[in-house]
Parts: structure tokens; sequence; C-alpha cells
């Protein structure tokens, strides 16, 4: 296998209704001081932004550019003109972060521009108030409310990572509920209906295989990540692995696939990474070119040329908690 040939797993090897899964924010208030109905601060700095739109200029907007292609948005280039590339990506931030999308800049979308320009998703403490009894309401992308919180406090109690309790479905809650799909062996919708609530009523943290000391485990038949630390699952994250279909690249055709075994993190790039199949999103790799990257779709099937897929709100989050750090066991089964 060459160093490129399961390197840039980038594109789809077929479609999937799974698309631009980011990270939600969750950052819903544009007070200093106070703390939201959610719990969530917003930051200081969101406070002293000016609002910026179509046509605006200035050192403002190549700030809001320059932080957009950090968090690995395009916004067209840094130039300080508030143009339609740049309004694209503030509204690609908006949607992927559960605001409105207007494709104005104001205090809600400046908190998360600005936590995506320090590269850092660690959502605030969670809520810790225990899950209303009473019916269980379908939940999708979209749905809000007390039922969300409730799911999404029960997810983070158990290890399933998404980027904060704030009572709105969005794409890393989808990401979490489909990880928990992927390990009772359910439809892998990301919707929570009958019986996925069925196992989050029930839901309890899983066993990883190591049971000591740290490590990353990637479940290739479930297609799960899971962060051990110190022989528990702290973490489970939706992946996507190697696909298994042929692809043509440097002049022969490969095989998509993950090769199994004992690994350990050597490289990192902090930031987009351009290989010969496309951009990775702050990749970490453990075995010649295929790595543990970013990346705006992670469907529920294998999609991969080789590399293991998360969205880009769980690679921030992994870089910011160094949960990968170089030399660090890769278990790929």
């Amino acid at each position: 296998m060459s160093t490129y040939e399961a390197r840039h797993a980038m594109l789809d090897v077929a479609a999937s209704p799974h698309r631009r899964l980011l990270m939600r924010g969750g950052l819903a208030a544009a007070s200093v001081t106070a703390v939201t109905g959610a719990g969530f601060f917003v930051p200081a700095a969101a406070a002293t932004h000016p609002l910026l739109k179509l046509g605006s200029r200035g050192t403002a907007v190549r700030e809001l550019q320059t932080k957009l292609t950090k968090g690995g948005y395009r916004p067209g280039g840094i130039d300080g003109i508030f143009g339609s590339g740049t309004r694209s990506a503030v509204i690609k931030v908006q949607g992927d972060h559960g605001l409105v999308k207007d494709g104005i800049c104001g205090s809600r979308t400046w908190a998360v521009v600005d936590r995506l320009g320090a590269g850092s998703t660690t959502p605030p403490p969670t809520p810790t108030d225990p899950p209303p009894s009473g019916s269980r309401p379908m939940l999708k992308p979209g749905s809000r409310g007390a039922a969300v919180k409730a799911l999404q406090i029960k997810l983070r109690a158990n290890g399933y990572w998404h980027s904060g309790s704030d009572g709105e479905y969005g794409d890393t809650t989808m990401q979490a509920v489909m990880a928990v799909q992927k390990t009772y062996g359910l439809t892998r919708d990301g919707v929570c209906g009958p019986a996925t609530w069925a196992k989050i009523d029930r839901l309890t943290r899983p066993r990883s295989r190591t049971t000591s000391g740290n490590a990353v485990e990637i479940d290739l038949t479930r297609q799960v990540l899971r962060v051990v630390l110190n022989g528990r699952t702290a973490w489970v994250f939706n992946t996507s692995t190697g696909s298994g279909q042929r692809y043509y690249q440097g002049g022969r055709w490969h095989t998509a696939t993950t090769p199994t075994g004992r690994y350990r993190f050597f490289r990192r790039v902090n930031g987009s990474d351009l290989g010969p199949l496309g951009r990775l999103w702050r990749p970490i790799y453990f075995n010649g070119g295929i790595a543990v990257h970013g990346y705006p779709s992670v469907p529920a099937y294998p999609a991969s040329h080789g590399c293991c897929r998360v969205s880009n709100a769980a690679m921030n989050a992994i870089w910011a908690n160094n949960w990968m750090p170089n030399n660090r066991l890769v278990w790929v089964y």
C-alpha cells in the first residue's frame, strides 16, 4: 500500500443522506456576564464585535474571515471585504450551529466564530438534572425543547460525545444518536424514535476492549470510535472507515480498506491537510497515510478510502482535549 493510498479519505463512495455533519454550537445569547437558559456562557469578545453583513469592510471583516478559515470554513479569501463568499461561509456556520441562517454576523454568530478561531469546541459543564419522565417524542435534526435536552444529558452521561446539552437537536446530537444506534445494532438514521428511545432509557457506558491505560479503539463492525482513558471508555464517536470498494489513484487501482491491528499516532497537522484525494481536517496519522480526521460527511456506513472520519466538530474537541497525542495506542478491530 502506498503512503497516499488511504491518506485522504474525502470522497463518499456512495451518496449519503447524512451530509454536512458539523458541530452544532449552542451559544445562544449575547450577554457578556449572564448565562443563557441552556447554561452556556457567551464569550465577552462576542459583545465587542461589530455587526457585519454583505458589503461590510475593514479589519473586523478580515478577523471574521481568518477565524472562519481556521475553523474549516471557506470565505473565499481574507481580504477584509464581506462579499458573497464570506456570506455563504457565515450561513454555513449558522446552519451547522443551529442559528438563524441570515448571513449576518451578529453577536450569536460571533460567539461561535470566536470559538472556531480559538480551535476549541470543549462545551461548558453539562447540566446534571435528571431527564424528565413521561412520553418520549420522536426527535430529529431541528427538534428543540426539554425532551432533546434530556436526550443530550443521557448521551453525555454515558460517553456519547456531542457539543453540549442545549435542547437543540443539531448535527453533533445526531452523530451521537447514530453512535448509539450503531453500538446496539439499530437502524442508523440519526433519528431518536421508539426503538432508539428504548435503548437510551437503559443506556450504559459501553465497555472497551482496552482494560488499562489510554487508547483509541476503532470498531470497524459497529463503525464507532472510542476514546479510552484509564481502561474505561470516556467518549464514543460516530465514524466512517474504508468502504471496501475499489478506486483509481496514482495510476493504479486500490481497495479502500482500514487495516486491523495495533498502531501508534505519530504525526499530526493542525489545520487543513491537502493530499491526492482531497483535504483532511486536523488529521492525526497512525498507519502510513491513514489518519483519524474531521470531515463534513460522516455517513452511517463505511465510505472512506481508508481513514477514520469523524465530524469536524468532534475533531476540534479531540485536539482541544489532547485525546489523541502522538504515541498513543490505536487499536483497529
